[in-house]
């Protein structure tokens, strides 16, 4: 990316810096932003700093610092280094000092009117001897003049007017790519602009600077490309309103589509042209119970509210989806029938079970299905929006009670179960902090398929009324946290009851270990996938945490990079909330989010056949999903254990998935390579004994050195699974890189195929490295993304291997250096090929560099002990 700023010049008074050329831009027309970004946590030595946050015309500033808490007549040295807006070390400050007893303060000063406008790294440090430093905090300091801003916003907009007339003067149609990023570029422009009109220069600045790579891209794309023939792969806009559902894919004219756009609010119907602008093919609107019901029941004119947005969508070629919102319950029936408010049921702020709201429901229900039945661009209905249960009540006890009788003969076989001294059935009550799991399993399953009946009935009325519509639930992205079981909602029960796997998940990029938040969302997909294959996973509420994103690109990448990976482990569409406020707005208001999602949308539906071939790929790596671990003592430390399988499996480049207790007992364990056994304390019997003689005869197995010692009512049980010559124990915390070495071990004694995988140099998987390799008819492709905050050298297993990358349409070779959130997609070339000796040239955000590191095996570890199975050794990536 091309910079126009140039660094801002550091002056210490007390080292007695020259002070450079005062700037020619009047003093009313330079602005100057300092933001404390980060800053180091050591309670013995203090680093304060002091400055203002906002600064209008040349008047220097003044970073008023001290130390205070380290030893006196301590000598140190106090740095300020200031680097450009590519990294490189624009300046250093420094200054000598001997530490007083309590404070030793200093200052340095930056004089804003010397140089033109720019975004500076500020880093302040301070170093005791041999380079030890001890303290440290870091600053956003970014310069702005006005007259600059205003000029760079004109020749923005004439660049964008040229290119509108360049595209418009083309024989033939021009590159989606770049009649989206050229609306995109557009349409930002004009925001730029209100943003510089409203004072908010930050973000105009931004938005610019970002434009003008936008724009080079949509200039460059206007001549034909005869080296990259991966665009003549793009899919016609087909009737979006004739999307079907096959092998857990969405299918448009015999293509696999993935589906991305807007959850919308009232303004909708506005956007829809907007989203076309964008590429986008996808929007998610609510019709709730206040929508659909008058009072005493009367029917709303439902075609007088909807008919329009309806309208537009198919007009604009849009895939609708329709949430039924039943959270959004009507006024006037909590006025007639107050009783039924209650609470901890999430959204839903009242009594599924009471009668006047099943009335109300019901009725929603069918008025809301029978008209949806009728939209052709509807395409898909949502019965429920994270739904959290908490069934309680007196009708509610008296089934429990039923429930208890059918499952013990008697109460003193329930008194031995739970622990407890009923002296009757009738005492049985509705417990949720007693603490024994006998109880706890019983009332927990009780309430699930409470909570699962509801889902049925709701499912068969919107069945009734419009049986060919796709429905699913939009469940919390809560299935790895503890106590989760306690909502009522058995992910793997509603399979048969729903045709979409629908959830609300969250990208972040807020992360100690990666430069995203992984695997949040990576895991959540991965298990709706694995507990219902024939279903497409859809994210219909995507929160975007855009909060510490800093530098351009560092949006874009966030963004594109998840999307990519939420892809690849099952997702196969998202929505993105619209509102006026929060989250939702920043990300529209965000020129590199929407260009990211925009950019995501075509290349995914570009190598669809590809993408959704991985998807459909055999489960290699299996991790155990047992709802009963789940509920024993909340999932501690089970929940979490196979969090970090997933996390230390998913860099091993084989397919990972989840394997339920219920597909144990189906015959699941035969379709994967390897099943993956976290800390699972508890376990229903028959599964275990799936699990054993599986075992025994031979199966590979990986698991913690921690048995299940108990069925799924706590009690203990009398049998182990005894490791054998294809096991692999996990000593220790079964951190997730101790996943990744014993899967690494586990190929190397053969019980997994000998794929391209990524290694380090000396042969060892490297974590925060995800790599997927397939072999198709045609070829083999390997998906590859470095989540890690900084460039790593890889290669892969098998020896030196080159391809093309589909993604970003450039020749690439293994071993290469892999730069961070750099998504590629390549295609192999055959192993007799020589490797190109460079990439070709490249468009978008990031450039990855190349290098050459040895060619490296994966080497199994033996159990020195000399007993059955195999010890995985803690190999640290270098």
């Amino acid at each position: 990316m091309k910079r126009l700023f140039c660094p801002l010049v550091l002056y210490c008074l007390l080292a007695g810096a020259a002070v450079a050329a005062a700037s020619q831009a009047a003093v009313d027309d330079v602005r100057v932003w300092v933001e404390r970004t980060a800053q180091s946590e050591d309670e013995k030595l203090m680093l304060r700093v002091a400055h203002a946050e906002y600064y209008e015309g040349q008047a220097p500033l003044f970073l008023d610092c001290a130390i205070e808490g380290a030893d006196p007549q301590l000598h140190v040295l106090a740095r300020f280094v200031l680097f450009d807006s590519d990294g490189c070390r624009a300046h250093e400050g420094q200054l000598h000092l001997i530490l007083k007893e309590d404070r030793t303060p200093f200052r340095f000063e930056l004089d804003p009117g010397s140089v033109p406008s720019g975004v500076y790294l500020g880093h302040l440090e301070v170093v005791r001897p041999a380079e030890r430093v001890v303290a440290w905090q870091e600053f956003c300091v970014e310069k702005i003049v006005g007259s600059e801003l205003a000029a760079a916003l004109d020749a923005a907009a004439k660049r964008a007017v040229e290119l509108r007339h360049a595209v418009g003067s083309l024989a033939a149609s021009p590159s989606p790519y770049t009649a989206v990023r050229l609306a995109i570029a557009e349409d930002f422009i004009n925001a730029a602009q209100r943003d510089f009109d409203d004072d908010d220069w930050r973000r105009a600045r931004a938005t610019i600077e970002y434009l003008g790579d936008v724009l080079d891209f949509a200039a460059s794309q206007l001549a034909p490309e005869p080296d990259a023939p991966e665009l003549a792969g793009m899919a016609p806009r087909e009737d979006l309103g004739t999307i079907g559902i096959r092998n857990g894919t969405f299918y448009l004219a015999g293509r696999p589509v993935f589906l991305f756009g807007v959850y919308g609010d009232d303004n909708l119907a506005d956007e829809l042209s907007m989203l076309r602008r964008y590429g986008l093919n996808f929007a998610v609107f609510e019709m709730a119970p206040i929508d659909t019901l008058a009072p005493d029941f009367g029917k709303k004119d439902l075609a007088a509210k909807f008919d329009p947005l309806v309208a537009r969508a198919q007009e604009a070629n849009i895939a609708l989806s329709v949430s039924l919102a039943p959270h959004r319950m009507c006024d006037w029936a909590f006025e007639k029938w107050p009783e039924m408010r209650t609470a901890d049921c999430g959204l839903m702020n009242f009594d599924l079970t009471h009668v006047g709201a099943r009335s109300v429901l019901e009725n929603h229900f069918r008025m809301a299905a029978a008209y949806l039945a009728e939209q052709p661009a509807v395409t898909s209905v949502c019965l429920v929006d994270a739904p959290r249960f908490r069934l309680e009540g007196e009708p509610v006890r008296n089934r429990f009670v039923r429930h208890a009788q059918d499952l013990y003969a008697n109460r003193y076989a329930l008194n031995t179960s739970w622990k407890t001294r009923l002296r009757d059935f009738d005492e049985v009550g509705i417990w949720w902090d007693h603490g024994r799991p006998a109880y706890q399993y019983d009332w927990q399953t009780f309430h699930e398929g409470l909570a699962s009946e509801w889902f049925a009935w709701t499912a068969s009325l919107v069945h009734e009324a419009a049986p060919n519509m796709p429905r699913y639930a939009k469940l919390a992205d809560d299935a790895f946290e503890t106590g989760a079981s306690r909502g009522g909602v058995n992910r793997e029960g509603l399979a048969s009851l729903m045709q979409i796997s629908g959830c609300s998940a969250r990208i972040s990029n807020q992360s100690s270990r990666y430069s995203v938040g992984y695997p949040q969302q990576n895991a959540h997909f991965a298990l709706l996938q694995s507990l219902a294959p024939d279903n497409p996973v859809l994210n219909t509420e995507t929160h975007v945490d855009l909060a510490g994103s800093r530098g351009a690109g560092r949006v874009y990448a966030t963004v594109y990079s998840m999307i990519w990976e939420g892809v690849m482990s099952g997702l196969d569409g998202l929505a993105v909330p619209s509102s006026e406020s929060g989250e939702g707005a920043a990300f529209w208001r965000n020129p590199e989010a929407v260009d990211a999602l925009a950019m995501a949308c075509l290349d995914l539906n570009r190598l669809g056949d590809v993408v959704a071939a991985c998807q459909r790929a055999p489960i290699d790596l299996g991790i155990l999903w047992s709802m009963s671990a789940k509920i024993f003592h909340d999932g501690d430390p089970y929940l979490a254990s196979a969090y970090r399988a997933y996390e230390g499996c998913s860099f091993s480049g084989y397919n990972v998935g989840f394997v339920s207790e219920r597909q144990c007992l189906e015959g699941k364990l035969d379709d994967v390579r390897v099943l993956v056994l976290p800390k699972t304390p508890a376990m229903e019997e028959r599964p275990f004994q799936a699990i054993k003689a599986a075992t025994e005869a031979g199966a590979p197995l990986i698991r913690t050195g921690e048995p299940s010692l108990y069925d799924q009512r706590g009690y203990p049980r009398k049998g182990v699974i005894v490791p054998t010559e294809n096991t692999v124990l996990i000593r220790g915390n079964d951190t997730p890189g101790d996943y990744l070495d014993a899967v690494d071990a586990m190929a190397g004694l053969g019980n997994l195929p000998a794929i391209p995988r990524a290694v380090n140099p000396h042969g060892y998987p490297l974590e925060g490295i995800r790599t997927r390799y397939l072999d198709l008819a045609d070829a083999e492709y390997l998906y590859v993304l470095n989540l890690r905050k900084a460039p790593v050298m890889c290669a892969l297993t098998g020896g030196a291997r080159s391809g093309r990358d589909l993604i970003r349409r450039r020749d690439v070779a293994f071993p290469r250096q892999l730069d961070p959130l750099d998504p590629m997609l390549v295609r192999l070339a055959p192993l007799d090929e020589r490797p190109p000796e460079a990439d070709a040239p490249t468009t978008g955000p990031s450039r990855a560099g190349e290098g050459a590191i040895p060619t490296a095996e994966v080497r199994a570890v033996s159990n020195p002990a000399g007993q059955a199975g195999t010890t995985a050794r803690v190999h640290k990536a270098k």
